[in-house]
């Protein structure tokens, strides 16, 4: 069974290197975002990645962590802590989202999520100029292009009948009447006159 508490022990300097073979397909796919961003396959290469930590990093560890399990998929929701060998006296506290794709008790895919944000806290003058200049001027720049788009952002009433009889619940709806003619109108019309000039009865 895949635990959460195993994947953890991963992020240490003293990884546990035994939990890949037991845990990991031999083909399992490893994908990193934002920083550092990289990709690897097999679990030669994936034990190579987490033997390589103690050689950056003087401590590493997980400090909290929250999960989410399915049939075929863990997620990790984690906070960090690291202290790197070339800055010691630095400690970068940051949160990494794992997503692990499982199948048949053993992960195929490992996706290593950093929250960027979570890292520019940890440099003061990069994080209050994100935070109170970088963040709001985006958010004022995008909402003030927005009030230049004049267009109507609904459908016209030709659009939006067309894509309701494009929906798979639309049903047509007629108004017909139970005793509607279905007789062709020449062919009533012939037999209105035969029936006007048909053979009247003889009188006595």
């Amino acid at each position: 069974m895949i635990d959460a508490s195993d994947i953890v022990k991963l992020y240490s300097i003293y990884p546990q290197l035994d939990l890949i073979d037991k845990l990991f397909d031999k083909n399992c796919q490893f994908e990193g975002y934002n920083f550092p961003s990289f990709k690897l396959q097999g679990i030669k290469d994936i034990k190579e990645m987490f033997k390589a930590v103690p050689l950056y990093a003087k401590e590493l560890k997980v400090i909290d962590y929250t999960t989410t399990n399915s049939s075929n998929l863990l997620m990790i929701d984690c906070q960090q802590n690291l202290v790197l060998r070339a800055l010691p006296w630095f400690s970068f506290n940051f949160r990494m989202i794992l997503n692990i794709h499982k199948k048949d008790n053993k992960i195929t895919r490992f996706e290593s999520i950093l929250d960027m944000e979570s890292l520019i806290q940890n440099i003061p003058f990069a994080s209050y100029g994100y935070f109170n200049i970088v963040k709001p001027s985006l958010g004022y720049f995008i909402t003030k292009l927005g009030s230049y788009n004049k267009h109507p952002t609904q459908h016209s009433n030709k659009i939006a009948v067309t894509l309701t009889r494009l929906s798979d619940n639309y049903t047509e709806k007629t108004n017909t009447s139970l005793f509607e003619e279905v007789v062709p109108t020449k062919v009533r019309s012939t037999v209105d006159n035969v029936w006007r000039n048909r053979a009247q009865p003889v009188s006595f």
